[in-house]
This record gives C-alpha cells, sequence and structure tokens, in this order.
C-alpha cells in the first residue's frame, strides 16, 4: 500500500510517480522491503531489528529514523504483541508490517482528516497519537474492573481474588513497560543528537513523550492500586480466619471445666460418696448447665461472639 502525503493523504499505485515536493507513506512485507530496500545501509539494519522485535526503540542515522515498535493486543495483554519496523528519512515513511495492523490504522488515519502537514515526521506522531488515542478509556475500564473487585471483597463474592490480581498486575506492567519504551522512543527523537529532525518535530515529540509519561504514571497508579486491594483481601482473609480460631477457642473453653468434671467423675473410687447418692447424677447435670450458662453470659460480656 502506498500513499502520498501532501498537505492531505491519498492513495498511489505502485507505478506512480510522485510529484515534486510529496511524500511517500509505504507499507511492505519483509520480503518487499527486502527487494526494494534491503541493500542499503539502513535497511539492513532495519531488517536485523526485525529478526528479533522485543520492544518500541527508535536508532537515529545521520539522514534517517530506523526502529521498530511492539504493541501489546489490549484485548489479549498476555498474548504476543504486535510487532512491525519502520524506516523514515526526509522523503518517505516506511512501515514493515506482516500483520495488517499499520495498514488499518493509516487506512483509518486517510478517512479521517488529520492536521495538514506535509511532512513525514508529523504523520509519524500521527500514527503515533492513533495508537495511544483509545488508552485513556482503556486505562479507566481497568480502573472499574478493579473497583468492581473491590466491592465483590467487601461483599464477599470474590473466592479467586490473587488470581484475579495476579492476572491484572502483568497485564498492567505489560502496559507500563510499553509505555516506558515509547517514552524513550520521544525522548531519543527530542534529543535530535545527529540532527536529523527539525525544531518543530523535535517539538512535536516532546509533546508526545510528556502524553505518554501520563499513561505510565496512570497505570503505575492502577498496580499500586492492585496492592491495595490484595492487601485488603489479605486483612480479610486474616479477619475471617481469626473468628474462625475466636470461635474454636471458645468452644474448647467451653468444654474444657466439662472434660474435667467428666475425667473426674470418671476415675471411680471407692470412697467417692457421690457415687452411692441417688441425686448426684442430676446433680452433676446442673452443675454442668451453670458453668456453660456462665460461660455464654462472660463470653457475651466480652463480645466474643461479635
Amino acid at each position: 500500500m502506498r500513499y502520498r502525503l501532501n498537505k492531505k493523504m491519498s492513495g498511489l499505485g505502485e507505478k506512480e510517480i510522485l510529484a515534486p515536493g510529496d511524500c511517500l507513506i509505504e507499507i511492505l512485507t519483509v520480503e518487499s522491503y527486502k527487494r526494494k530496500y534491503g541493500d542499503s545501509s539502513p535497511g539492513r539494519l532495519l531488517l536485523r531489528s526485525l529478526e528479533h522485535v522485543h520492544f518500541c526503540k527508535a536508532e537515529l542515522q545521520k539522514d534517517c529514523v530506523v526502529g521498530t515498535f511492539s504493541v501489546p493486543q489490549k484485548e489479549k495483554l498476555l498474548e504476543k504483541p504486535i510487532s512491525f519496523g519502520y524506516y523514515m528519512d526526509r522523503e518517505k515513511l516506511l512501515f514493515v508490517d506482516e500483520s495488517g495492523f499499520v495498514a488499518h490504522i493509516v487506512k483509518e488515519m486517510e478517512e479521517i482528516r488529520f492536521q495538514e502537514q506535509s511532512y513525514v515526521a508529523h504523520f509519524l506522531f500521527e500514527f503515533m497519537e492513533r495508537l495511544l488515542e483509545d488508552d485513556v478509556r482503556f486505562l479507566q475500564a481497568y480502573e472499574l474492573r478493579m473497583t468492581d473487585l473491590e466491592d465483590g471483597l467487601f461483599r464477599r463474592e470474590i473466592k479467586d481474588c490473587p488470581a484475579r490480581m495476579l492476572t491484572v498486575r502483568r497485564e498492567l506492567l505489560r502496559m507500563n513497560t510499553y509505555y516506558d519504551q515509547l517514552a524513550d522512543f520521544c525522548e531519543m527523537l527530542e534529543e535530535n543528537y545527529t540532527g536529523f529532525l527539525g525544531e518543530e518535530d523535535c517539538r512535536l515529540f516532546r509533546v508526545m513523550a510528556k502524553r505518554i509519561e501520563r499513561l505510565a504514571d496512570n497505570t503505575r497508579n492502577l498496580r499500586e492500586y492492585t496492592l491495595q486491594i490484595r492487601e485488603m483481601y489479605q486483612a480479610r482473609t486474616a479477619e475471617r480466619q481469626n473468628k474462625i480460631m475466636q470461635f474454636l477457642t471458645v468452644v474448647t473453653t467451653i468444654f474444657m471445666p466439662l472434660t474435667l468434671i467428666t475425667g473426674w467423675y470418671g476415675m471411680n473410687f471407692v470412697n467417692m460418696p457421690e457415687l452411692y447418692y441417688k441425686g448426684s447424677y442430676f446433680i452433676i447435670i446442673g452443675v454442668v448447665l451453670l458453668i456453660v450458662i456462665i460461660e455464654i453470659l462472660y463470653f457475651k460480656h466480652k463480645n466474643w461472639f461479635d
């Protein structure tokens, strides 16, 4: 897929030639990129980077920028991210993508009119804005999800909280790592140590870096929120365990004197006068009931049944 960039985007045929002042946006597969640009030094550099894409990066050369993107799939954050590469000089921006992800975004950019700028660095900025446009709502959805978990803990409706919190923390870690990489990406372009980018380009990527840092801060806050929910879950678990231990303590305390009485009169010594008295059995029953009633009243006074 090829596009002409000159104030606005328009499709460009394979054999069409750019007019003076036009810029080229092109989406290629790895094989087509090898055929067209693989012999150049930046081309070889990008191809090496595409062999193992693990993060977002930008490598500034004297007359171009080469790098890769590794974008998490928001519907399946723990699965393999979407990876693609790019090459940008002053006249063209090339994307090397096998997944169709870039083609979908660029198609949307063609349909939705963006700021009328004709240089490729601004297009890359707009492309990154499209990558991040739904992320605020995405993180807000995570916040609502964790709020529901917190409410469920109070209602005792959540039984697998540790497993769910672990999944959420891993997903947020993936997003936080992604934002940190993009922030480094933008800072690298902003520093512009080779002098390839113009002052306006550096300003744009400075704005983008600040936006990404806010998203990263939001993600870190959400990860801290998951820790608070986990601590609350552990506190409620400890509270339930304490109540169980308190109940067992009450039961044990009630039966201790009864066990003593049972053991005492189970000795059956000949000289025990209670063995020959007809009312001994009923007296012992009364004593046992009296002890139990006194203990229950005492425990209730001490609020041990709350």
